[in-house]
């Protein structure tokens, strides 16, 4: 590390070759870069700068649209931060919105406004003063003193009417919001909030949720004509009566089981769970499950999750869940056994033999190499297409080290970093000092430096467009390398692809003859002239047609175009 210092006294510590590429400060292009950025933007938005940048930290006085004058930091300003007038969050809005309030509630204010969270001395209509923000009296639309007399008398309205329906408190009130712990007549213990009490919602499991409160129509009776109609159809009894929507009904079933539900719930679908319960459904599919896996149960089926014992094809005899088997549907030691032959499979087609005995995939197995090598392995790591032999490895790993030690010393570039393969980044540097990191088997495709490429591109760009100039034709997609696939329009309006790298053969395949529908018109045009029925459909100029002249002989000929001579071959006469 080296300490440089530029022009405006900044001290920056870089490495030799950082400096060998640009020269820079990091201050410098900071405190550039945040200026650009507010510049920029001032003039997007049509803003004016009334004063002399000092630092994006430094307050500027900025003028807006609407001529708003206003002081800002750059940098708050680069993070979207714009006028507050026009944005309604204003100085002078809030005070104005403040005296608004003291005018429709009838209060004043004494001393001067100085702000928001500053704090203003105020007289309500029923005499009471008090100091206080004005945010706060906002919030509240009201005297403090008169929000407080106005949830007393809440407290007390509440209370009166626990008491109105003889219900008991079980905790202290504390909020409107809050909820609280209330006993009914029935003893029936239920937490509910004040504001929702108040609003005539009472004990559920005494009136049900469907009865409507206080003060309006209910819908009891309709709800209750609808369960009776639904219980018919499905021939259900009823055995009670009818309580509410979320108040449990005894009814007795088709084949004689009796069972609470509530009517809402049997409503949506709910029946009778003796009749259509888990336990029958999962024993019905364990019974076929059976039968498709070919296994024989030697144990009597008691529910979902009490072992059973079974016996599958290979006479594994084992316990197992019925739930586990209406998932998976396979026998554990089978699997195991499956999995071992798929593993040993997989040593022998990366061309190891297996010395060892063989125990389980993590442990560590005896293993030959096709030359010869041996080596103690786990099958977890043997990975397929990749030499798994550590000798091999290492033999590999130096032979592509020396390869890529000769291409690069053939490209005038030295390797920095450690090789660890054709696969793994490499840090190389270039004969014009330019540092860049690379996967070997890319650098073999190319064999440049990332920087010396794109300045390559950028000649060969220049130099595509002046021939494509010279032919009359202009480039209209964008690509990034000189082997991507472009698209060219030429001077009659022709659009073709091509490659870059190929533009001295290039030429319009449409102005050339060599495009298929110019082709299969020529052919056409041939057609006519020579006075022959086609018998069979077209394809392209190298595939045969079959044809049939004047004369009344039948023939098969291919259609093709000399293309230096625009001359056409093939089809000028019947060959019998």
């Amino acid at each position: 590390m080296v300490k440089v210092v530029c022009k405006d006294g900044h001290i920056n510590e870089k490495y030799s070759r950082e400096i060998l590429r640009d020269g820079g400060c990091f201050t410098c292009k900071k405190m550039n870069f945040g200026k650009e950025k507010f510049l920029s933007g001032l003039k997007k938005e049509g803003y004016k700068l009334l004063e002399e940048y000092k630092g994006s930290h430094k307050i500027v006085e900025v003028e807006c649209n609407s001529q708003h004058r206003y002081k800002v930091r750059p940098k708050t300003f680069n993070e979207g931060f714009r006028c507050a007038g026009c944005s309604g969050k204003s100085v002078e809005k809030a005070k104005k919105d403040f005296y608004e309030l003291l005018e429709k509630n009838g209060d004043k204010s004494v001393g001067e406004y100085k702000g928001t969270a500053k704090p203003v001395k105020i007289i309500c209509s029923k005499g009471h003063s008090n100091e206080e923000n004005p945010i706060r009296y906002k919030k509240r639309g009201i005297c403090k003193d008169c929000f407080v007399g106005k949830h007393k008398q809440i407290k007390m309205d509440f209370i009166e009417e626990v008491t109105k329906y003889k219900y008991e408190m079980m905790e202290d009130y504390k909020r409107l919001d809050k909820e609280i712990e209330l006993k009914c007549k029935k003893g029936h213990i239920i937490r509910i909030k004040p504001k929702q009490f108040l609003k005539h919602m009472k004990c559920e499991k005494c009136e049900g949720i469907t009865k409507k409160r206080k003060g309006g129509s209910s819908n009891y009776e309709k709800s209750k004509l609808e369960f009776s109609k639904l219980t018919k159809e499905f021939d259900y009894k009823m055995l009670d009566g009818y309580k509410g929507s979320n108040v449990k009904v005894l009814l007795r079933c088709q084949r004689g089981h009796e069972c609470e539900i509530k009517p809402a719930e049997f409503k949506r679908g709910k029946r009778c769970n003796k009749c259509d319960s888990k336990s029958l459904r999962v024993k019905k599919q364990f019974m076929k499950n059976l039968v498709e896996c070919k296994m024989e149960m030697l144990s009597n089926y008691e529910n979902a999750v009490t072992k059973v014992k079974l016996r599958c094809e290979n006479n594994h005899i084992f316990l197992m869940d019925p739930g586990y088997l209406n998932t998976h549907k396979e026998c554990k030691k089978c699997k195991i056994e499956k999995k071992e032959e798929y593993q040993k499979k997989k040593v022998e087609r990366c061309g190891f033999t297996i010395l060892g005995d063989y125990k389980n995939i993590k442990t560590k197995l005896l293993v030959e190499c096709e030359k010869g090598h041996k080596s103690k392995i786990r099958i977890s790591e043997i990975k397929e297409r990749e030499e798994n032999c550590l000798t091999c490895y290492e033999i590999l790993l130096k032979n592509q080290k020396r390869t890529f030690e000769i291409y690069t010393k053939r490209n005038n570039m030295e390797i920095e970093g450690e090789f660890s393969g054709y696969k793994k980044e490499v840090e190389l540097v270039c004969e014009k000092g330019h540092v860049f990191k690379i996967k070997p088997m890319d650098f073999f495709g190319e064999g440049l430096c990332v920087t010396c490429q794109k300045r390559n591109f950028e000649n060969g760009k220049e130099v595509l467009i002046k021939k494509l100039k010279e032919k009359d034709a202009k480039i209209i997609s964008t690509f990034e390398r000189m082997k991507d696939k472009i698209t060219v329009i030429c001077s009659d309006g022709h659009t073709s692809e091509m490659i870059p790298n190929n533009i001295n053969r290039w030429s319009c395949t449409y102005c050339s003859g060599r495009n298929p529908q110019v082709l299969k018109e020529k052919f056409d045009e041939v057609v006519l002239k020579s006075k022959m029925i086609l018998l069979s459909e077209y394809v392209n100029s190298t595939e045969k047609v079959k044809l049939q002249c004047n004369l009344g002989h039948i023939f098969s000929d291919c259609f093709h175009l000399q293309h230096k001579k625009n001359q056409v071959i093939g089809l000028g006469f019947c060959f019998n």
